[in-house]
């Protein structure tokens, strides 16, 4: 789930408290501005029933790991267990060596997630930002990820589970918190060997590896027809809709969006258009999210089809929508 974000960058302000470095971007889109500031400290907060939603995606390998079918990642599950450090703090390079090293659960090829593998597993609607079910004791913090930063060499990213759907970045001399990973090729062969959506034959297909149910063609009803609407007009447009015979829809999560990017379909458009066709992946494809911004409430998240990509803009401007719906 790579993001890169289609915006011209014009500003960065750097800033520091504590040991953690955040960033000021001004990102310039063709036109309109963008401002994403990277801090926020939130109340924890346990929502155990929305954590069970998952029981699809991810499997508790009763051995202190995690895997996760969407990704194909295996997870230390307990941040306070041997494949977090006990939940004990290190610099980059000591966390990098300690996950390369580690032999945990059977399995000696563990190592520091990339950034994008802590994203796929941060969580709007809990606090700590992660699915507390299967990822107990992780800490309201800095999370280390390998990911070097590409300006400064001394620096490297990583996801803060107590902020807003943020990354940070912070010097590799600082100790922060780690959790290990390591790729799960029964995962993967069993995202080959299985067809994940379900065209439905009536406008939606299912997705039994979230449980969600979507609207599929991007010109029909459950996208409004393929036209841009502002974000509480999509929201209201998605909760009074009646369709397929359902009248329970509502306007995805940032979550749920990025779980059907699909990178490896084609170059350029990054979901599976068998599926979900007449996707919008040129001009400015934005689809509205429901997930608000917490330091900016003017502010939704929106995600873009043509290389699978996350952004947020002011809720006034006019974007696609495409609908979706528990099952």
């Amino acid at each position: 789930m790579s993001k890169k974000l289609c915006v011209i960058l014009t500003l960065i302000i750097v800033f520091i408290i504590g040991n953690i470095v955040f960033v000021f971007y001004l990102l310039r889109d063709s036109d309109e501005d963008i401002e994403e500031v990277i801090i926020v400290e939130e109340e924890v907060i346990s929502e155990p029933e929305e954590a069970k939603k998952d029981l699809a995606r991810f499997v508790d390998n009763q051995d202190g790991t995690v895997s996760d079918s969407l990704t194909a990642l295996m997870w230390a599950a307990d941040g306070e267990k041997e494949g977090a450090n006990y939940g004990e703090k290190l610099n980059w390079q000591d966390s990098m060596d300690y996950c390369n090293n580690l032999t945990f659960a059977g399995y000696n090829d563990w190592y520091l997630p990339s950034i994008e593998g802590l994203e796929s597993i941060i969580y709007d609607i809990f606090r700590p930002r992660i699915n507390p079910v299967y990822f107990p004791n992780t800490q309201s913090n800095f999370y280390w990820s390998s990911t070097k930063d590409e300006i400064f060499s001394d620096h490297a990213s990583g996801a803060n589970f107590s902020s807003d759907y943020v990354i940070g970045y912070s010097d590799k001399s600082h100790s922060h918190y780690l959790r290990c990973v390591r790729q799960c090729e029964e995962c993967e062969e069993a995202k080959k060997d299985s067809d994940r959506f379900i065209d439905n034959q009536d406008g939606t297909v299912s997705d039994p590896l979230t449980g969600v149910m979507w609207a599929a063609d991007g010109k029909e009803e459950g996208a409004n027809y393929g036209e841009k609407l502002n974000w509480q007009d999509s929201m209201d447009y998605c909760n009074n809709l009646t369709f397929a015979g359902y009248n329970d829809w509502y306007l995805p999560s940032i979550e749920e969006l990025e779980s059907i990017f699909d990178d490896d379909y084609f170059r350029n458009i990054a979901i599976n258009t068998d599926y979900f066709p007449n996707t919008r992946t040129w001009g400015v494809p934005f689809y509205w999210s429901s997930t608000e911004l917490a330091l900016y409430p003017d502010n939704a998240w929106i995600a873009f089809f043509t290389f699978g990509d996350v952004n947020h803009f002011d809720k006034n401007y006019f974007y696609y929508l495409r609908c979706v719906r528990q099952y």
